[in-house]
């Protein structure tokens, strides 16, 4: 599993250089004993203070960049997507669970949670953490601006950078003409105010309006909703942006804003995966294009192990004609098999199962039943690369991400059946 260059590395490494991951239970058991494991005899016994030491620190600084996952926090391979559930707790104690379901690893944002009645008990949470609170802020509000608006000076002209006129429109366009006509007609009625809001928080915006006369005004909200999960659904449910919908109840009358890293580092694909279905024989791919190998570069499985030639054509040379009943296809390419034409459900499954998939995607999604909307005619691609970034709190965190999307570089398989081929 590694190219020419990989081997070379291996053969002038091995042996000299530990093994981090095999090296890490060994280290802990030794940190938690205050002890050296039978792995370890060989370290003098004058360094063996040295030695747990520096592995009480190594292990201190990988736990603080390497989060661990829970139960409820991990990959679904059915679905090819993640799934978790953050408790939302309020000064009475649990109010809701916002729960992510079948996020594919793009940018994460507050619309990917739904809210849900509170499932458990409050975590415990460290001394001094704010579970509830209230903040206030004031300030004169900004005629809301943006590239086109209409100028607000008498025979002044607009930017011609944005040509609001110029979008084309037809008659079930009825979006992009609401967009069209506020964004050239009823912008002056609006105004901006900033409002500097901690993440990791659900938040409940209420606005008062002072005059100059000093006259003071409660703003409602636009369209109120149900003010916490649980309760049933209002007989006429409104809709409106930045709210997080209640599963089952429509949406509530709050502001999500999740804890997220920024300025994420993001390595090229350590491995990917290419997901196509051929409906010429009703059958999909998974053909494993990289993956690690095991000198931890990349490995590109079609060049490593190129697909088998293809037989040669029948000529009229009066040679010898063979029946070919189907193809050799290449070992990265796997078929994924539909057990029951009812269900929309595709497993993967192993030609030869002396000959398993050589990276971490395709291990997970053997045995596996996966959706049969996720392995479209055009082509998805799964990928896992590696991520560095820093928390909210300024920590470093490292960690492998994985990434569905449709797309990716072309892949197909040359499957063939019925063929009569030259012999030789």
């Amino acid at each position: 599993r590694a190219d020419p260059q990989g081997r070379s590395y291996l053969g002038l490494v091995g042996d000299r250089l530990p093994d981090g991951a095999a090296l890490l239970p060994v280290l802990r058991q030794a940190v938690a004993d205050r002890a050296l494991p039978s792995e370890l005899a060989a370290v003098p016994p004058a360094d063996t203070a040295a030695v747990l030491a520096a592995a009480a620190d190594w292990l201190t600084g990988l736990d603080q960049r390497l989060p661990a996952a829970g139960p409820d926090d991990r990959w679904q391979p059915a679905t090819l997507g993640y799934r978790c559930q953050l408790p939302v707790v309020g000064s009475d104690g649990p109010f809701a669970d916002a729960q992510l379901g079948d996020w594919a690893g793009e940018e994460l944002d507050w619309f990917h949670f739904d809210l849900t009645a509170p499932s458990g008990t409050a975590p415990a949470y460290p001394a001094g953490f704010p579970t509830a609170g209230d903040l206030q802020a004031s300030g004169v509000p900004h005629p809301l601006s943006y590239p086109g608006s209409p100028d607000s000076r008498y025979w002044a002209m607009e930017d011609a950078g944005v040509n609001f006129a110029g979008i084309p429109t037809g008659p079930s366009d009825l979006a992009r003409m609401l967009v069209i006509e506020f964004a050239t007609v009823t912008s002056p009625d609006w105004y901006l105010q900033p409002l500097r809001l901690p993440v990791g928080a659900l938040h409940t915006v209420s606005l008062t309006v002072t005059n100059t006369f000093g006259e003071t005004t409660e703003i409602p909200l636009l369209a109120p909703s149900l003010a916490a999960p649980g309760r049933p659904a209002p007989a006429e449910p409104d809709w409106i942006l930045f709210r997080p919908s209640v599963a089952g109840a429509g949406v509530l009358d709050g502001l999500l804003l999740p804890s997220l890293t920024a300025d994420q580092l993001r390595s090229g694909p350590i491995e990917s995966v290419a997901l196509v279905r051929d409906d010429s024989y009703q059958r999909g791919w998974a053909l494993e294009t990289t993956v690690a190998a095991a000198d931890g570069r990349v490995l590109d499985r079609r060049t490593a192990s190129p697909p088998p030639p293809a037989p040669r054509p029948p000529v009229d040379d009066g040679s010898q004609l063979r029946y070919l009943l189907q193809n050799a296809v290449p070992e990265w390419a796997f078929p994924l098999v539909q057990d029951d034409p009812a269900v929309p459900l595709v497993r993967l499954e192993l030609p030869d199962p002396a000959v398993p998939p050589h990276g971490v995607l395709l291990a997970e999604l053997t045995g596996q039943p996966v959706q049969q909307q996720l392995v479209p005619p055009w082509q998805a691609t799964l990928i896992r690369q590696r991520r560095f970034a820093r928390g909210p709190a300024g920590q470093l965190l490292s960690w492998t991400a994985r990434r569905y999307r449709f797309g990716g570089s072309a892949a197909s398989v040359a499957l063939d059946f019925d063929q009569a081929v030259a012999e030789g």
